[in-house]
């Protein structure tokens, strides 16, 4: 518990890492050089961003020369989209940097299938299979397949792997948008066989406002801007270096801790999945998360329960943080056919590092408090 607040909103944004803040702060006073400038402070920063280049690609089994420092997921997943050639293949879950990509790369005729999940939100391997062998953007002979490798609504993960393969086994390229997976699992890069992977800082414990591209070795696109040669002509403009520096201490501490931090938020996630469903009557889990629990209670407007929560000192979700001052039931629980009832009742609940047990039973105390509550009021 972070003063009076109780936080279960790590699926939108986490608390910065203290020791994150710590290695930043000398860039941002001291070392606050250009990396491109050709004197002692420029030099001290350019190796600031080589040692962050080196964390970052430590943590999903990279080489350093294919990672790229962008501003986020939203910024790298444009990047990997629009910086493709061929046909495009991706999913009716994704965010909207990707969903709203495809939808406008559809609108300038490129060819664009999107695969519908299964009723807990996964994508499979045969629901790929038929796009390449049924539609109009599979069927072409070359092109991109986008997944993202943990649904950031419901928790899902998606065999990112096994896609990955079918995909190249059609001679096309393959990208999953990292950002609920990584500091959270084991994410690899060799075992995947991902030729694109993006991530966000802020998902894991760094800074808001950095991110990266992992781009294969071999594997070519243009930047989406015109300027001058840094992050190799990829994403020109002047280096964030105290965030890329943040960035990659971030990762730093994600590989030798996110173990033992995903054992940790599974237990309290098993912990509050059990509970609100054997306590909290017409409660219903949508999807599979272990991390990011999405739960609809029947009858009661999700929006009405997050605002009572808040106004307990609880800080959770009714989905996706992008989709914030949108009335409309979430296009993620629209795939999976939720029943409109329990769409609209539907609450995120996604667990981080710095959650406890003691906040997970007040949590759910609070819920089952005000369910109950405002089911009450809807009788009167």
């Amino acid at each position: 518990m972070l003063g009076n607040l109780i936080y279960f909103d790590n699926a939108a944004t986490t608390r910065m890492d203290e020791r994150v803040l710590e290695e930043m702060l000398p860039y941002m006073r001291e070392s606050y050089g250009n990396a491109s400038a050709k004197y002692s402070i420029g030099y001290e920063a350019r190796k600031a961003v080589n040692v962050a280049r080196d964390r970052v690609a430590a943590l999903i089994g990279a080489n350093p020369d294919e990672i790229y420092f962008t501003s986020g997921a939203t910024e790298s997943n444009n990047i990997v989209l629009k910086g493709t050639e061929g046909a495009l293949i991706t999913s009716e879950t994704e965010h909207p940097s990707v969903l709203n990509t495809a939808l406008s790369l559809k609108n300038t005729s490129r060819a664009v299938a999107l695969l519908k999940p299964d009723a807990k939100g996964k994508i499979d391997v045969k629901s790929l299979e038929d796009a390449f062998e049924n539609t109009a953007a599979g069927r072409m002979s070359k092109g991109l397949v986008s997944v993202m490798y943990v649904n950031n609504e419901l928790g899902t993960e998606n065999p990112v792997a096994e896609l990955a393969e079918r995909a190249h086994s059609h001679e096309w390229l393959f990208h999953t948008d990292a950002v609920q997976a990584l500091g959270h699992e084991a994410v690899d890069v060799g075992s995947i066989k991902a030729d694109f992977l993006s991530a966000s800082g802020h998902k894991l414990y760094g800074p808001k406002g950095t991110g990266f591209i992992y781009i294969k070795r071999g594997v070519r696109i243009p930047g989406l801007f015109n300027g001058g040669s840094q992050e190799r002509e990829l994403r020109p403009g002047t280096e964030n270096v105290a965030g890329i520096v943040g960035l990659g201490k971030a990762c730093e501490i994600a590989r030798l801790e996110a173990t033992e931090s995903s054992r940790k938020e599974k237990e309290i996630g098993k912990y509050i999945k059990e509970q609100i469903l054997s306590t909290i009557p017409d409660a219903v889990l949508n999807g599979d998360g272990t991390r990011i629990l999405n739960f609809s209670f029947r009858g009661i407007n999700g929006t009405s329960l997050m605002l009572r929560l808040d106004m307990e000192g609880i800080c959770v979700s009714t989905g996706s943080a992008c989709s914030i001052g949108k009335e409309e039931i979430s296009h993620v629980l629209r795939s999976i056919e939720l029943e409109k009832a329990l769409a609209e009742g539907s609450l995120r609940i996604s667990i981080g590092k710095y959650n406890t047990l003691d906040e997970a039973w007040i949590l759910v105390d609070k819920i089952r408090a005000l369910t109950e509550e405002l089911r009450n009021l809807m009788t009167v």
